[in-house]
C-alpha cells in the first residue's frame, strides 16, 4: 500500500476494525523480544494489540497482524522475529526509547508521549527517515553499516567502534541451515504456530463462555 494515496493508512482490514496506533505495535515488538515465550504465545498476545475484537479465523488474524506489523509488506513465512534475518537491526524500542523520543522531537517538532494518535506505518516511516542531525539517525546508520564495503581504514575503524558502542543487547541469530532445512523448518514452524494460536484462542473462548 502507498501512504501517499487514499486509505494509505488503514484503520480496518477487510472490514474488521483495528487499533493502528504506533504504541500497540511497539508493545507487540517488545513481546516478540521475550525469549521466555513461545512464538504462538507471542502472536496470541499480539492479536490483542491489533484487533479490538479478535477474528475467529486465527490463521487469517495472525497473517494480517504480521502484514500490518510489517507496514503492508508481505510477512516472511519463517515468523515475525527479525532475529532470523541476516540484516542487522537498526533499533530497539526498549533500549533506544529515549533516543527515539529525542530524535522525533528534534526532527519533527512533536512529542511522542503527548501525541494522542500516530499511525504505526506513519511512525515507522518517520523513524526510518530520522536525519543524521539526530543521534538516533546516526546510531541507526552506524549499526546497519556494512564494514566490508568501507575501503577507508580510518572510517572503517570509526564505524566499528561506533557499532561496538551502540550494539544492541539482544542480538539473536538463527543457526546456519541449508535451503531445504530452512524450508522444512519454516513449514513446521507455521503449522505449530497456528495450532498454538488456535488453542490459546479456544481456551480464552471457553473461559468467557
Amino acid at each position: 500500500m502507498n501512504l501517499l494515496l487514499e486509505n494509505g493508512l488503514p484503520e480496518e482490514i477487510d472490514g474488521h476494525p483495528i487499533s493502528p496506533d504506533y504504541r500497540n505495535m511497539i508493545r507487540f515488538d517488545l513481546i516478540l523480544q521475550d525469549e521466555e515465550m513461545s512464538e504462538g504465545e507471542k502472536l496470541y498476545l499480539g492479536l490483542a494489540q491489533l484487533w479490538p475484537s479478535i477474528p475467529q479465523n486465527a490463521e487469517w488474524a495472525v497473517e494480517k497482524l504480521l502484514w500490518f506489523y510489517g507496514c503492508g509488506r508481505k510477512a516472511k513465512e519463517d515468523g515475525p522475529d527479525s532475529s532470523h534475518s541476516n540484516k542487522p537491526r537498526a533499533y530497539d524500542f526498549d533500549q533506544d526509547a529515549d533516543l527515539i523520543y529525542a530524535g522525533f522531537y528534534a526532527a519533527y517538532g512533536f512529542s511522542l508521549t503527548t501525541t494522542p494518535f500516530l499511525h504505526w506505518w506513519e511512525f515507522m516511516a518517520l523513524l526510518s527517515a530520522l536525519p543524521d542531525t539526530t543521534l538516533m539517525g546516526q546510531v541507526m546508520r552506524w549499526r546497519t553499516a556494512d564494514l566490508s564495503e568501507i575501503k577507508d581504514k580510518h572510517q572503517r575503524e570509526f564505524l566499528a567502534a561506533q557499532q561496538k558502542r551502540w550494539a544492541l543487547k539482544k542480538q539473536l541469530r538463527a543457526p546456519a541451515r541449508t535451503a531445504q532445512e530452512m524450508e522444512q523448518a519454516t513449514l513446521e514452524r507455521v503449522r505449530r504456530r497456528n495450532e498454538e494460536v488456535r488453542r490459546l484462542m479456544e481456551q480464552e473462548s471457553q473461559k468467557g463462555g
